[in-house]
């Protein structure tokens, strides 16, 4: 009876990682066509409006925005594999430990978002000057 019962989830887990990696590589087409629709439309207002300021905004607005989707998506095989493994191996003491990992990755994200910032201010205050 336990063979059939982890046979079971192994099988589940392996369907649900397919419909995963389907969705990861639908996000990295996704990404492909975000990155070059920012370039096309920093590119449109700051050659055709001359509007410096605004395209310099816009196109860090909306880099902002990608990199907020990419770390949702980070996030998201990070909780299903660890649910996963979790899942198949039976360790529901563990379980808990999931919280953990999110703090770190929040704490990640937040990391790099300062970096961006900071990365923002630079490039922006050199463009500007």
């Amino acid at each position: 009876m336990k063979k059939n019962i982890y046979y079971y989830i192994h099988l589940y887990k392996f369907y649900y990682m397919l419909y995963f990696y389907s969705i990861y590589y639908i996000y990295i087409l996704l990404f492909v066509i975000y990155f070059f629709t920012i370039y096309i439309i920093y590119f449109t207002i700051f050659l055709y409006v001359k509007l410096l300021v605004i395209s310099f905004l816009l196109f860090y607005i909306l880099l902002i925005i990608l990199f907020i989707l990419l770390y949702i998506l980070f996030i998201n095989f990070i909780i299903c594999y660890i649910f996963f493994h979790l899942l198949s191996l039976t360790l529901l003491l563990f379980y808990y430990k999931i919280y953990y990992f999110l703090y770190f990755y929040f704490i990640l994200f937040l990391f790099y978002m300062i970096i961006i910032c900071l990365f923002i201010f630079v490039f922006f205050y050199f463009d500007i000057v």
